[in-house]
């Protein structure tokens, strides 16, 4: 049985193991399917864009007569608009302000049509669902103003969703199914809601909030090579009380979370091997009461944390908790600030932990279970305590 526990500056750390996962070796991967996990690569930015006809060709004779195609335009007040349609589909809403409501439903495209767009722009009681099943699926939601809410449903094949809320009590949700999925949700306001679910491989989703008192919830399950991404706030700082939460089941996924400024929680829970989330908080300069949480089941698994500040003192009473449980598993957790905490635990064979606080009165605890286990650890400043349990 072996132990290590090493004290020494975390710049040498991450010239020993690159955190890159290119210190693996892929000849004892599970699934025979080994490519290294690139991390963040900023993919994820469906957009589907303009649209034009009123009735090019009526729009091309129904597409050649394997028919549908449905142009709505309304302007001022109480607007509705309902759309169903059955085979190819291809459907344009645009509503122009108040009380709004479009739905739109398609069904089995047929060599590839499905396209639904609602843009509500402008608004007061802005509110859409679109509903898609069969082939080459897209959508496209955006609404500006008031009580917004959109939910788009997709099915099987090629889909592809984007929806876009500005202003007051945003809500949306996107529910994908098979084949190259991909989501994009972009709010702004307060009390917002985005919910994204995924499943099968190479799914790609992302939410951005700016505001107070967000919550984004992603789900990605049963496949591989996925990626989720949520950020609140912005270079603004804009991020108050939000919350975002993420779990992935499968191998080689990716998850990662951005949060700005004070009293945001980011939550990732990953099943499988070969997985990495990284969580942010406090970007670039200041922030306080944030918490990370991390937790991931399986091998060969890394997890980064890192709550930001500058000179010593700008993240103030942050805390990082990091369970995993399986072999060769690496966490990395980084704080700048005053009063901050984290909690790193691991159950297994050969896991690695990498932990580094800078600045005053900082707690760090790390407890190691298993064999052929090691911790490094570093913190600079005044008042600082670090716990290591190794069994």
């Amino acid at each position: 049985m072996k132990k290590a526990i090493l004290t020494l500056v975390f710049s040498a750390v991450f010239a020993v193991f690159g955190f890159s996962q290119s210190h693996q070796n892929d000849n004892d991967c599970p699934d025979g399917d080994c490519e290294t996990i690139d991390q963040r690569d900023g993919v994820c930015s469906p957009y589907i864009g303009p649209i034009y006809p009123s009735c090019p060709g009526s729009m091309r004779t129904a597409l050649q007569h394997g028919a549908s195609y449905s142009d709505v335009m309304q302007e001022g007040l109480r607007n509705d608009a309902n759309v169903s349609q059955e085979d190819r589909n291809i459907a344009f809403v645009r509503q122009y302000g108040d009380d709004g409501s479009a739905i739109i439903a398609q069904k089995d495209g047929g060599d590839i049509p499905n396209l639904a767009i609602i843009r509500q722009l402008w608004g007061k009681g802005n509110s859409a669902t679109v509903t898609q099943t069969g082939e080459g699926q897209r959508a496209d939601v955006t609404q500006t103003g008031f009580y917004n809410s959109a939910r788009v449903l997709q099915a099987e094949y090629m889909n592809t969703a984007d929806v876009d809320q500005r202003g007051r009590h945003n809500d949306a949700d996107v529910d994908q199914e098979g084949c190259h999925n991909e989501a994009r949700t972009s709010q702004r306001g307060l009390c917002n809601i985005s919910q994204q679910n995924q499943t099968n491989i190479l799914n790609d989703e992302c939410i951005k909030q700016v505001g107070e008192y967000n919550d984004a919830i992603q789900t990605q399950l049963g496949g591989k090579l996925n990626q989720a991404s949520i950020r609140q706030g912005s270079l603004a700082y804009w991020s108050y009380g939000g919350v975002a939460r993420q779990f992935q089941d499968g191998n080689r996924n990716k998850a990662f979370i951005d949060q700005e400024e004070y009293f945001n929680t980011a939550k990732q829970s990953q099943v499988g091997n070969r997985n990495y989330a990284e969580a942010r908080q406090n970007l670039l300069s200041f922030g306080g009461g944030n918490v990370i949480e991390q937790t991931q089941t399986g091998n060969r698994n890394e997890a980064l944390a890192t709550q930001e500040g500058a000179f010593f003192i700008l993240g103030i009473d942050n805390t990082i908790y990091q369970t995993q449980t399986g072999r060769r598993n690496m966490t990395i957790a980084h704080q700048n600030g005053a009063a901050n905490l984290a909690d790193i635990s691991q159950d297994g064979v050969r896991n690695y932990s990498l932990s580094e606080q800078l600045g005053l009165f900082n707690e760090l605890t790390v407890q190691q279970i298993g064999n052929f286990e090691a911790s490094y650890l570093s913190q600079a400043g005044v008042g600082n305590t670090a716990f290591v349990s190794q069994k």
